[in-house]
């Protein structure tokens, strides 16, 4: 997250510990190591969770490495520490005023500038959105005045209301946006991370899309329909299937373990989705793709 962005998430952080029943019982069980996890990263700076390792301290007892994570993870979603850096998957933790940069606002936000921020954020990323998305892109605001600062946004026409076709509920777009000239781009076809925003509220992508989405990785195999980490596929704005890769950094290649598709294609159509694929292997540092179709599936 951006530190621009800080002062938005400090209710959020706040209110950690009265939201999260996980939180409340786990400060319960290990909530004594406290103390002694904020004296070392005070004494000793930044620390990752394996630097508590079953360490045998004076009148401390011994360190198990679980329940200090879990400490760590509690002080981190209060905002009492930042993650300072990272190495490999480990996060590396500080103290929160050593993390934050000199002169950035800590000032929390008022409900109405928090309602305001989460507003144009759902718009600008979405581009067109309902009321019920909107609430779900952002979590942070007050449902009651969010729409009421989205109610100002239209009665200064900011805000432009729009209906759907086959769509009953309403949504809206920024009015710069709606009157910006529709660009001229070529058909391309789009490989859709699962977390996309795009895809990441599936009853919206369902709606706008009539994509069946789910993220399979979850699931168990027997049950996946379009496989572990099944990545959507846009033909220009109409989903044409779904990809479930996986990238053998080791050796270069870039599998496609399983392709499903919903349609039939042209040739000229089969040669985007080939060229999408090798442009995303090379994102992926591979150099060779492998991707099996079925004659039966083109046209």
């Amino acid at each position: 997250m951006p530190f621009s962005d800080y002062r938005y998430y400090l209710p959020l952080m706040e209110s950690f510990i009265s939201r999260s029943k996980w939180a409340t019982q786990r400060l319960e069980a290990h909530g004594h190591l406290i103390p002694e996890i904020l004296k070392r990263l005070e004494a000793e700076g930044p620390l990752a969770a394996r630097h508590f390792d079953q360490q045998k301290r004076p009148g401390s007892g011994w360190w198990n490495w679980k329940p200090a994570k879990v400490v760590l993870e509690l002080l981190y979603w209060q905002g009492l520490i930042m993650v300072s850096s990272r190495e490999g998957f480990d996060k590396v933790y500080d103290l929160a005023e050593r993390v934050i940069p000199a002169g950035l606002n800590t000032q929390p936000a008022s409900q109405e500038e928090l309602a305001e921020f989460c507003l144009q954020r759902a718009l600008k990323a979405h581009g067109l959105i309902s009321f019920k998305e909107m609430t779900r892109h952002l979590p942070l605001s007050n449902k009651n005045i969010l729409k009421t600062v989205l109610d100002t946004g239209v009665e200064s026409q900011e805000i432009t209301p729009a209906k759907l076709e086959g769509i009953s509920d309403i949504y809206y777009a920024l009015t710069e946006t709606l009157n910006q000239p529709v660009p001229k781009v070529p058909k391309r076809v789009h490989i859709l991370s699962p977390f996309d925003n795009l895809v990441i509220q599936r009853s919206r992508f369902k709606s706008l899309f009539g994509g069946d989405y789910l993220f399979e990785a979850y699931v168990p195999a027997e049950k996946r329909r379009y496989g572990y980490f099944s990545l959507p596929v846009l033909i220009g704005d109409e989903l044409v299937g779904y990809l479930d890769c996986k990238a053998h950094r080791s050796n270069g290649l870039f599998e496609v373990k399983q392709s499903t598709w919903l349609r039939k294609f042209k040739a000229s159509e089969q040669k985007l989705i080939e060229q999408a694929i090798a442009r995303f292997a090379a994102f992926n540092s591979c150099t060779e793709y492998q991707l099996d179709l079925e004659l039966s599936e083109i046209a």
